[in-house]
């Protein structure tokens, strides 16, 4: 009787194991899915900064027209 309880108790130990694996390891998905949505927020803001920096060099430059043309106008980032 004893030994039959303590596999049963074995078994039930393995199944919360288990599931609380799952559960750990659906969580660290979403906390990857996350820091992957604020690492591209980020990069879309440092695009736009960069996209507002070289608008103003071009606006604030003494050069000849050509090569102002020559200045990006618009990032993309991937």
């Amino acid at each position: 009787m004893r030994k039959k309880a303590s596999f049963k108790r074995k078994a039930e130990l393995q199944q919360r194991r288990a599931i609380s694996q799952s559960e750990y390891d659906a969580a660290v998905a979403k906390a990857d899915e996350a820091k992957a949505g604020v690492a591209a927020a980020q990069a879309r803001v440092e695009a736009a900064r960069v996209r507002l920096r070289c608008r103003f060099r071009l606006r604030s430059c003494i050069c000849t027209h050509r090569s102002m043309a020559l200045w990006p106008t618009s990032i993309s980032v991937v």
